[in-house]
């Protein structure tokens, strides 16, 4: 039997997960307590930069700065900015992590 697996290299990255959880927790608690935004939009802003993130984490650099650009720039449109801001950092935050991510089970 093999332990050798890809099932066996993904724990490597587990921390990794574990410190994104910990962003998206704390951009949630940031929005709803010190930016004042209902729970729900809060979490439903948190769960899409998430899977904005693993659709777009392949693509070139410009493509990010031109999303989160277009994300803070709106958000100050609606007079939400500090609140987006943190949106595309957790935003920049993901797109790190799986870069990181991909790099290490290159590696391997």
């Amino acid at each position: 039997m093999d332990h050798n697996t890809t099932a066996g290299k993904i724990p490597a990255s587990l921390p990794y997960m574990g410190g994104y959880g910990v962003l998206l927790i704390l951009a949630i608690f940031m929005g709803a307590f010190a930016f004042r935004e209902p729970v729900f939009i809060v979490g439903a802003f948190a769960v899409l930069e998430a899977l904005l993130t693993a659709c777009l984490h392949k693509v070139p650099l410009y493509v990010h700065v031109v999303v989160m650009t277009a994300q803070i720039c709106l958000g100050f449109v609606l007079n939400q900015g500090p609140f987006m801001v943190v949106m595309a950092l957790l935003y920049a935050a993901g797109i790190a992590l799986l870069c990181v991510w991909d790099i290490q089970h290159e590696r391997a």
